[in-house]
């Protein structure tokens, strides 16, 4: 047990508390007003920005979990192994460095792309225009190593304190854009594309192309192979259901092949959610609809979700999907880089600043992307998975959650995949082995 005594209570500090103390820490700790009496002296006593107690372990308040507004934040920021948000300067052996209540909060709600919102293309949050991109900061853990650091200020004076550890687990998650890359698709489609490839001279589709066409076997139904090697409870799918834009499938809820394959797919025990449409992250209709389409062809609800284009706003889109009933979303993830978007390797609540209040929509942190490594970093499949172990290590050391964003095709060994498939199978492999070794 941490007795934690604060000047004030509100909505920030018992969300981050909780997400400190109860979801990462895993020990027991109370609140307490600097007023309210102490029974049990025996417990830590932190003090967050109190006048110093001696017999007490002092902690330094910025100020930002008082606060109900929402605007850009200045503050001092010092670097060791890693660096520490929110610092202060130390004066004796009792103070910690650095406001960790308010550096937590900071990073789990995303706090600074509320404040100054940037946008690319694609309308997303725009990764590059970010401190936390700037400075790195996601090639950390943060909250987690943050969260330790307390534990171990703590313990040096409570040496007899326990806690809960966490074990190391991972999903592999499956977003379904593109089912058939030729096959399943209207024959004018078909013919059409066959003929943007001859006047492109690209010789290699062309032969894939017929290829598909006289076997009947299409490049991108790789759906055996992530049946035989993913186990169902480690592995969710999200299916692109609708066609609202150029950027959207061309598969939706009213093809009947592809309704069939859901179907299959969500028998063989995995879990399924909905992956809305490009347009739908600022539209709760069509979010709402969407999941509806989805739930009409499981014949049961579903309550996950992950964005198309990984396309969310600050507040609006989690909003739209509590009211549609999903209760864990999986689109956070720097899709130009991978690493810890917000620090965090676990599912954790959302907290809407909009009206500062904890929801239950529970956040997975998704920690690469297959595409971000021939893509964006322009890697090799050897070099790749060396740079996607890299993640899956930091997250292990922390007993963290790895969550992994895969495609269909990512398996096909067809277009940019050629070559990956089994170095992709190689990593998932020695992945699901560490999770059972920690067990």
């Amino acid at each position: 047990m941490v007795i934690l005594r604060v000047p004030r209570k509100t909505s920030r500090l018992i969300y981050v508390a909780d997400l400190i103390f109860h979801r990462i820490l895993r020990m027991n700790y109370q609140i307490l007003l600097a007023d309210e009496p102490i029974t049990n002296d025996e417990w830590p006593i932190l003090d967050y920005g109190l006048h110093h107690d001696s017999r007490h372990l002092y902690i330094p308040n910025a100020g930002l979990l008082d606060k109900t507004d929402i605007s850009p934040q200045k503050f001092a920021i010092i670097r060791e192994k890693i660096p520490y948000l929110f610092s202060f300067p130390t004066t004796d052996a009792y103070r910690f460095p650095f406001d960790i209540f308010s550096a937590v909060f900071y990073l789990a709600t995303e706090y600074e792309k509320w404040a100054d919102p940037v946008f690319d293309s694609h309308g997303r949050y725009k990764e590059t225009a970010y401190e936390s991109y700037k400075q790195k900061w996601y090639t950390y853990p943060l909250v987690h190593l943050y969260a330790e650091h307390l534990w171990e200020f703590i313990q040096a004076q409570f040496p007899r304190l326990e806690r809960s550890h966490r074990h190391f687990t991972v999903q592999f998650t499956f977003d379904i854009d593109h089912p058939w890359k030729f096959l399943q698709k209207p024959l004018s489609l078909q013919i059409g594309g066959m003929g943007k490839d001859l006047l492109k001279g690209n010789l290699p589709q062309i032969q894939e192309r017929l290829g598909t066409w006289i076997s009947r076997k299409d490049p991108n139904q790789c759906f055996e192979i992530i049946i035989k090697h993913f186990p169902p409870e480690w592995t969710h799918f999200f299916f692109l259901i609708a066609r609202n834009s150029p950027y959207d499938g061309r598969f939706t809820h009213t093809h009947r092949a592809y309704v069939e394959l859901i179907r299959t797919i969500a028998a063989k025990g995995f879990s399924t959610g909905i992956h809305p449409s490009y347009t739908s992250y600022l539209d709760s209709s069509r979010i709402e609809r969407e999941t509806q389409h989805l739930q009409g062809i499981l014949k049961y609800p579903t309550s996950h979700s992950r964005q198309h284009f990984l396309r969310y706003r600050h507040p609006e889109t989690f909003q739209f999907l509590l009211q549609a009933g999903i209760k864990a979303e999986y689109s956070l993830v720097n899709y130009e880089t991978g690493g810890f978007r917000t620090g965090i390797a676990l599912p954790y609540p959302w907290f809407d600043l909009s009206t500062n209040q904890e929801t239950s929509l529970m956040l997975h942190p998704t920690h690469l992307m297959d595409v971000t490594l021939p893509q964006y970093l322009a890697l090799e499949p050897e070099a790749g998975i060396a740079y996607a172990m890299k993640w899956v290590e930091a997250t292990q050391q922390v007993g963290g959650e790895f969550v992994l964003l895969m495609h269909n095709d990512t398996l096909s060994n067809s277009g940019m995949w050629k070559g990956w498939r089994e170095a992709w199978l190689g990593f998932v492999g020695e992945v699901m082995g560490r999770v059972v070794g920690s067990r």
